[in-house]
């Protein structure tokens, strides 16, 4: 595995991150996870909060406690997948897209952060049946921003509005 520390990038508590990439398997017999996680080596999986998985021939992710299969026998060997994870540190949940379709909504981080960071990209497999299983992430995009409150901006359309009108 490896863990790519994030230092002054990573993304604060109550922040929304969003993290593009581009994954390809050279098999079908896979167990490799990628995504964001808070602390922890390398050989840490527990600490992926929002990531996906291809396993065989699966992509999929974990729910909280629980692992879902979000694309279904879509994973081919040679086969680019666009990824696109936008995850809620406000609410520690997250959506996956698999090229450009929704495939998990509003997923709950594994642990929860409870007011912590996403400090860390980490990639980790379980290891191939030959020389010839190997994955490959290209195209990495991580942005983070701060949520606009809905109210502070619905006030502000209220406000506009009633200048308007005068």
């Amino acid at each position: 595995g490896a863990s790519m520390d994030l230092g002054a990038n990573a993304v604060a508590d109550t922040h929304i991150a969003t993290l593009d990439f581009e994954i390809w398997a050279a098999t079908d017999l896979h167990d490799i996870s990628f995504g964001l996680a808070n602390g922890g080596t390398a050989e840490s999986w527990g600490d992926f909060e929002a990531y996906i998985a291809l396993v065989g021939s699966d992509i999929v992710a974990r729910n909280g406690g629980s692992v879902e299969v979000i694309s279904a026998g879509t994973v081919t060997a040679g086969t680019v997948f666009q990824i696109k994870i936008i995850a809620d540190l406000g609410t520690d949940t997250y959506d996956v897209y698999v090229d450009g379709s929704l495939a998990a909504d509003d997923f709950g981080f594994r642990n929860g952060l409870d007011a912590k960071d996403l400090n860390a990209l980490k990639i980790y497999g379980w290891g191939g049946n030959s020389s010839d299983d190997y994955v490959a992430v290209d195209n990495i995009y991580l942005t983070s921003q701060v949520p606009e409150p809905v109210s502070l901006a619905i006030l502000g359309l209220g406000a506009l509005l009633i200048r308007r009108k005068r």
